[in-house]
């Protein structure tokens, strides 16, 4: 009886550690849709793309959860916030909402350039630390990026993610290979 106790409470910890990794669309806070869909998937499942063009890598040890995923699958990016992250090559994670699955990620290669879902910095506002798109949303960065996001610059590619901290999002920036806290104002 101790055994299967124990073994139950393992599998109790291990759901609920893995669980919390997940995003969920009642986590997702803003009034922008930070949420992004499956456009292509290798057939290995080691790289897709959103439906802004842009790709991204996903570990071979993984492909076996993303190779599952199906075109349209309601996706959000959130920087890799798992236990082992410190130790991971990886920056992001993918969750796919659609099936309750997630797994690490990096970006690979940006948006299409002028696609008509790709988004760009048109307005930079360092003193009060605003940047704005072009798909005309407003965003107000986080104290602790401001020194991340001095080196943004007008036409920078902009990827859309959701931050690990209520009611904030990433902004990742393409050029720079790198993503700031923030919250959307508009």
């Amino acid at each position: 009886m101790k055994k299967i106790t124990a073994i139950l409470c393992t599998l109790f910890t291990l759901s609920t550690f893995t669980h919390s990794l997940i995003a969920h669309s009642s986590d997702i806070i803003s009034s922008q849709d930070v949420t992004h869909s499956l456009g292509k998937i290798s057939k290995e499942g080691t790289l897709i793309a959103i439906e802004d063009e842009s790709q991204w890598i996903i570990p071979e040890s993984d492909s076996y959860i993303s190779s599952k995923w199906h075109l349209g699958d309601v996706l959000v990016i959130t920087p890799n916030s798992s236990y082992f992250a410190y130790f991971s090559n990886y920056t992001y994670t993918l969750s796919n909402l659609s099936t309750g699955t997630s797994t690490v990620a990096n970006l690979y290669y940006g948006p299409r350039i002028n696609g008509a879902l790709t988004k760009q910095v048109t307005e930079t506002n360092f003193t009060d630390g605003d940047v704005t798109l072009s798909d005309g949303s407003s965003w107000r960065v986080s104290t602790h990026s401001e020194k991340d996001f001095s080196n943004w610059q007008v036409s920078d590619y902009v990827i859309v993610g959701t931050s690990n901290y209520a009611n904030k999002n990433i902004l990742i920036n393409v050029n720079l290979n790198q993503y700031i806290e923030s919250i959307n104002f508009n």
